[in-house]
């Protein structure tokens, strides 16, 4: 594996990380070493490679001046070879309990076989049970001279506040795209390996700063197993493509991918932090936080003012809902087809409001509808009519509710099977659908955050408009004398206990 053999030995190989090794290597030569630190960030940052040179050096018995271990002498050796007796490493996922930390307790007393220090390592600290926490303080109150904890964390805000006030904090940050670069670059100068520069790049990006992940790409697609094509398929092409609306060309372009073996997940995802990039461009964010380099931020900083954020937030949400749903699709790129079909809609309904909006035109802005009186003084606007389409009636609903309910089973099962069990009610002056429903539990459900966007998705392509729905909650009518069939094969039965309990 390449991130194990190209591993960083010594503080000065360790890229983008100059803040960290500069404090370390301070704390070294000045003698002034912490009984406990917290190693803080995102997967694939050096956390525990830093911790380990850091066991290496408090242990090096040729330390240089400048805090770097000699990586000659027996110590560092050793630890090199993973055969270090003092370097106890411990994996909290799997040793999380109040036993595992009270073991520690015992065997820490214990002076070094070898080494100046014992030095524990625990990863993913954060996964300790409280009463391990707890079991942990009193050591690290008081630790014996000779012991040093390093504790490392993706998720700093779980550790207890009495575990934090008793360690010393270092943060590590994602890896820079430039210094990902170099890092690719060397190891296929070593492997002996010709990728370009904009290839290497490429893999930078779908890294997400992490360099395990970069390294791991890199040697996958040195093997085979991703192919240096899906990195010509570029997210920001496919998201110019939707942004002009070109229905066909996108598809095409799934089609192309599927065709050359890629991995429509792993585009899928490239797809969705692409567009997450363009959502922090439009929130401010500048390429010196992005680090995107100049001529990729300014291509996406164009397209993001392009798209606006309401649809940048449409497609991110879009494109999700596709990667969830790829994982269950028979045919693995119909969740992104469909997502294309649903994105150019969307995008094309919005680029009409925003004309109309633009024109002075009378229609609708932020949700609202504006009348328009005709000669007779009778009025001739409708949400519907202002797009150019035709008006929503409840009769239309009611045709065609079984389609509807038939296109919303495969974003939501559980949607579909509530709305069921409900009506439409009446389209109101403004366009605005009410559904009848019969039970609060039903309503508390059909409410929830994102069901909204499923829905407006479905009425689009069922009746071309997006009308906003409201719940109306009614008792249903009963039929009192009618009682369930025994006979009915137990049908009746369940319907029944369906009925009774809002099921």
């Amino acid at each position: 594996m390449y991130y194990l053999k190209y591993r960083p030995s010594k503080f000065s190989q360790l890229a983008g990380l100059d803040d960290v090794t500069h404090s370390l290597k301070n704390a070294l030569t000045k003698k002034q070493i912490s009984h406990a630190y917290i190693f803080t960030g995102p997967k694939g940052s050096g956390k525990t490679t830093t911790a380990r040179i850091l066991a290496k050096a408090l242990n090096c018995e040729k330390l240089g001046k400048d805090g770097e271990p000699c990586n000659k002498c027996s110590s560092c050796v050793a630890v090199n070879e993973g055969r270090f007796l003092d370097l106890i490493e411990i994996d909290a996922a799997s040793n999380r309990g109040i036993d595992d930390i009270r073991d520690l307790r015992e065997k820490i007393k214990l002076v070094p076989s070898t080494g100046r220090y014992k030095v524990y390592i625990i990863d993913e600290v954060h996964m300790l049970t409280s009463e391990a926490f707890n079991a942990m303080l009193k050591t690290l109150e008081e630790p014996p001279p000779h012991a040093v904890f390093i504790l490392a964390t993706t998720e700093y805000q779980k550790i207890p506040d009495t575990i934090k006030s008793r360690c010393q904090v270092v943060r590590f940050r994602r890896g820079k795209r430039a210094d990902l670069i170099t890092k690719l670059s060397l190891i296929c100068k070593e492997e002996n390996v010709k990728i370009s520069p904009q290839d290497l790049a490429k893999i930078a990006d779908l890294s997400e700063g992490g360099f395990r992940n970069a390294e791991t790409m890199l040697e996958q697609v040195v093997v085979g197993e991703v192919s240096l094509g899906l990195l010509n398929y570029s997210p920001s092409e496919f998201v110019s493509i939707l942004s002009d609306g070109k229905k066909k060309e996108a598809l095409e372009f799934i089609d192309h991918l599927s065709n050359d073996g890629e991995s429509i997940s792993t585009f899928n995802q490239s797809l969705v932090l692409y567009l997450r990039n363009l959502l922090l461009i439009l929130g401010g964010v500048e390429d010196d936080v992005l680090d995107l380099g100049e001529e990729v931020y300014g291509g996406a900083k164009k397209l993001a003012e392009k798209l606006g954020k309401s649809q940048v937030v449409y497609l991110i949400s879009r494109f999700l809902v596709a990667e969830d749903q790829s994982k269950f699709s028979p045919i693995s790129q119909l969740p992104l087809e469909m997502a294309v079909f649903d994105a150019v809609e969307n995008l094309s309904d919005k680029a009409v409001t925003s004309q109309s909006e633009d024109d002075g035109e009378e229609g609708v802005s932020e949700g609202k509808v504006e009348e328009k009186v005709g000669e007779g003084g009778e009025t001739e606007g409708a949400p519907a009519e202002a797009r150019g389409k035709m008006v929503l009636t409840l009769e239309d609903v009611k045709k065609r509710w079984e389609d509807f309910l038939k296109a919303v089973k495969p974003y939501n099962h559980s949607l579909e099977a509530l709305l069921r069990s409900c009506r439409p009610k009446e389209i109101s002056p403004e366009g605005n659908l009410s559904i009848e429903v019969f039970y609060r539990f039903h309503k508390d459900r059909l409410s929830v955050v994102g069901n909204a966007s499923i829905l407006g998705k479905v009425m689009s392509t069922v009746f071309g408009c997006a009308p906003t729905i409201n719940y109306v909650l009614t008792e249903k009518e009963k039929e009192p004398d009618k009682v369930p069939n025994p006979s009915s094969g137990g049908e009746e039965l369940v319907s029944a206990a369906l009925e009774a309990f809002g099921a």
